[in-house]
Order: C-alpha cells, then sequence, then structure tokens
C-alpha cells in the first residue's frame, strides 16, 4: 500500500448548492483502497463537519466504505472516535443526512447510525458490522449480503397485521397538506405510524400520525421509538408538530420504557404542537362527496362514539367540522409562529432509553 499515493486519500469533501441552499458534502470513494478509514481520512470528513456546524448548514456523507483501513492500526479506529464525537455534537445543531452508497462494514455502519436520517440504495448499499464470511465462519449460517444487510433488511422488520380500521390514516394527511405532497420518511418501517414533512399554507411541519389500518394504530415498540425520534428531530429544529389520532385513547401494545420514550419527546419539545382527533371527522375528510356518506358516518360513529364525552372532561379544546380542518391548522400555525418557550435549565433530561 506505501506504493499508492493518492493526496485526497480515500474521501473528498466540499461545499455546494442544493436547490440554491449551501450544504457541506463528504464523499468516500471505494475505488482507493476500498473506501477504508485512515485517520487522514477521518480528519478531513471532521473538518467539513465543523464547518457545517460554524455556518449552520446541512452535511450530507455519501458513505462507500469497507471499514478501518487495517494498516494503519489504533490510528484509525481513532479516527472512528473523532467521527462519532463530531456526529454527537452535531445533533441537534445541523441536519446530517447519510446516503450508503455501496457496502457499508465495521466501523463504517455507526457514522450513519448517529445521522438523522439514513437513504439505502436498493440491491447496491450494505450495512452490516460483520460481512457474510465472518458470520459463517462464527455461526455455520450461509446469509448473503443482502440478507444480512440490504436496504430491506434496515427498512422492514416484520409483515404487519390485518386492517381492523376504516381508513389510511396517510390518505387524511394528503387531503390536508399543501399541493397534496407529503413526504413520508421510513414508510416501510413501523406501519402502524405515519411521520414525514410537509406544508400548511407554506409553512414547514412534521407530521405524525397512528395509521389504523396497520395493527389498528397501537403504539408498539417499534413505533413509539419511530415517532420519539422523529419528534425530538422536530423539536431540535424549531419545526412544528402535527399529530393526528383517530381517538383520544391509544393502546400500547409494547413494553412500557420504549412507550415513555414517545411521551417524553411530546413532553419535552417547546415547538408548537397542534393535535387533531380525526375519528368520525377522518370519514368526512375522505369520502368527501359521496353518496353513501352518511351511511358510511354512522357506521364509523358506531364503532367509536363521539367527541363530546371528552370535550366535556377538558380533554380537547375545541370540536370543529371536518370540513374546516385545514383551515383551522393554517390559523393556529400562524398563531403560534412566534410562540417562546423553554424548559428549565438542566445538563440534560434523563430519557428512558
Amino acid at each position: 500500500m506505501l506504493e499508492f499515493q493518492f493526496p485526497c486519500d480515500s474521501v473528498v469533501t466540499g461545499r455546494g448548492k442544493i436547490n440554491g441552499r449551501t450544504v457541506y458534502v463528504f464523499s468516500q470513494d471505494f475505488t482507493v483502497f476500498g473506501g477504508s478509514l485512515s485517520l487522514i481520512h477521518a480528519k478531513k470528513i471532521v473538518k467539513i463537519m465543523n464547518e457545517a456546524m460554524v455556518v449552520g448548514a446541512p452535511l450530507i456523507g455519501l458513505n462507500d466504505s469497507g471499514g478501518a483501513r487495517i494498516q494503519e492500526g489504533v490510528d484509525s479506529l481513532a479516527g472512528y472516535s473523532d467521527i462519532f464525537q463530531a456526529n454527537t455534537l452535531a445533533s441537534g445543531v445541523i441536519p446530517q443526512i447519510s446516503l450508503i452508497m455501496g457496502p457499508c462494514a465495521g466501523g463504517a455502519v455507526y457514522s450513519p447510525a448517529l445521522t438523522d436520517f439514513t437513504f439505502m440504495v436498493r440491491d447496491t448499499s450494505y450495512l452490516f458490522i460483520t460481512g457474510p464470511d465472518v458470520v459463517k465462519a462464527v455461526t455455520n449460517e450461509e446469509v448473503t449480503q443482502e440478507q444480512l444487510g440490504g436496504a430491506k433488511t434496515h427498512t422492514v422488520t416484520s409483515v404487519p397485521l390485518e386492517s381492523t380500521a376504516a381508513y389510511n390514516m396517510k390518505d387524511v394527511i394528503t387531503e390536508l397538506v399543501d399541493e397534496g405532497d407529503f413526504f413520508e420518511i421510513m414508510p416501510d418501517y413501523a406501519k402502524n405510524i405515519v411521520i414525514g414533512f410537509a406544508r400548511m399554507n407554506g409553512r414547514t411541519v412534521g407530521i405524525v400520525g397512528n395509521n389504523p389500518k396497520f395493527a389498528a394504530g397501537c403504539l408498539d415498540i417499534n413505533a413509539s421509538v419511530k415517532a420519539a425520534r422523529f419528534v425530538r428531530f422536530l423539536d431540535a429544529f424549531n419545526i412544528p408538530i402535527i399529530t393526528f389520532v383517530s381517538g383520544t385513547a391509544q393502546e400500547y401494545g409494547g413494553i412500557i420504557r420504549h412507550g415513555s420514550k414517545l411521551i417524553y419527546a411530546y413532553a419535552e419539545a417547546t415547538v408548537p404542537k397542534i393535535t387533531v382527533i380525526t375519528r368520525k371527522g377522518a370519514v368526512q375528510i375522505l369520502f368527501r362527496g359521496d353518496k353513501e356518506q352518511a351511511k358510511r358516518e354512522e357506521e364509523y360513529v358506531e364503532l367509536f362514539s363521539n367527541p363530546f364525552p371528552a370535550a366535556v372532561r377538558g380533554f380537547v379544546d375545541d370540536i370543529i367540522e371536518p370540513s374546516t380542518t385545514r383551515r383551522r391548522i393554517c390559523e393556529d400555525l400562524a398563531l403560534f409562529a412566534s410562540k417562546k418557550r423553554e424548559n428549565p435549565w438542566r445538563k440534560h433530561g434523563n430519557i428512558p432509553l
């Protein structure tokens, strides 16, 4: 290896613009030593991350690495610790996005795991700590790269349960947001809860909604963790949260500790939080103009009662007509645009991990 000299090592860093917005980027080059991480490689990544934090610009990492450069020994491993430290310090300061362009093995998998969003290329990118050969040597189990760490493995965990509800919450969301444009995050993981970005009257918002179409919208372990992480991201970057739920009482199908992560995330968030309890109203939003609307409404009321008991007990602020849902959300977003609230100072809270 000493016979070869590559001035930029196995990573290219820089800055540019995407859709007019300044971004900082690093791209690992698999054609140079398999994209393996050296001390210089790590220093270049950390430097570009620090610059992004100073400017307040998003960081995009194109990951394609075989792991540590074993020829450098402990120096390479020290480089990983510097990157992980930078990832952690940048969390909540700038958006961090990881693109997995090819195989990432060993220590290379942990930096993407510390970023806000990770995208993988189907049938091309893989994330695993140890490859198929090591797995076979240790467990005598034969697995392919796709089975061990492919895009499907990291986005789908199980087949969802049969639908037990009358509507898909994503249909409700697309009816209400600007241009029906909803950018869903992690659509194939924990389908019983929906998260993503949209605009309401031009304002960027984050949306969380339990989806009755899958597992009756039950907040199990995976759904709770998925939503809690997203809520914390929205709060970190001052993005209002709009929550859609199908009822005032939500069932937890998992361990209490994991469900409490979502409760903690909501309670800690200081951004504007607007919750819409759809219940019967979802039918009117989804089936507007349907000749059998009245019949569908009656069926829904029989199953889910009505909102008045919750209003009487003060659990909801107002009961609105479904046709006014979008207007009321936009009005409230405008009202709370200047909301300023800070939690009591502390070193950090003790989130139930």
